[in-house]
């Protein structure tokens, strides 16, 4: 999550990660669905104190994994420690936002 200032800087506010298949727990995989909506929730953010600047607005982003800290993400389904960029498939993400799937960002305010 950033912090986008007014002049259109950025500050990295903070930053979790999930691997979709491990979404339910990290001890079974359980790939998602093609085309299927599912929640995801990120509740292991590192926790960070700043103040807000007047103005400002908050971005999330929501991507697949290309780190050279995390395991890369092929997109395949199969197992993670296994895949090559020969078996590297186009990941289509969307977030889905209405009435029926509500997102929200919950963050802790504190008034000074």
């Amino acid at each position: 999550m950033f912090e986008i200032l007014p002049d259109g800087g950025s500050v990295e506010l903070t930053n979790a990660t999930m691997r979709a298949r491990y979404r339910e727990t990290l001890r079974e995989a359980e790939p998602v669905p093609s085309g299927a909506t599912e929640k995801f929730v990120f509740d292991n953010f590192t926790f960070f104190s700043r103040r807000i600047a007047k103005r400002s607005r908050l971005r999330l982003i929501v991507h697949s994994i290309n780190s050279t800290s995390t395991a890369k993400n092929y997109n395949s389904g199969g197992v993670v420690a296994a895949e090559t960029g020969k078996d590297a498939k186009t990941a289509h993400i969307t977030v889905v936002h209405d009435a029926e799937h509500p997102s929200a960002v919950e963050l802790p305010i504190v008034k000074p």
